[in-house]
């Protein structure tokens, strides 16, 4: 398991008004995407769905 990521391919950094991702450079995964698309997915459905509480 990489220590870096943890078998995610990718690293993620919290910032105040969001999150940056970059593929983990120890696990050196090519160009796939894929987890970085679904974790954006569930941020945007976590993030309409706050909006929506507030109505």
């Amino acid at each position: 398991m990489c220590k870096l990521c943890q078998t995610k391919k990718v690293i993620v950094e919290y910032t105040g008004i969001g999150a940056v991702f970059h593929p983990c450079p120890n696990c050196r995964s090519g160009t796939d995407l894929t987890p970085v698309i679904r974790k954006l997915e569930q941020m945007l459905i976590a993030g309409k769905a706050r909006l929506n509480g507030h109505d």
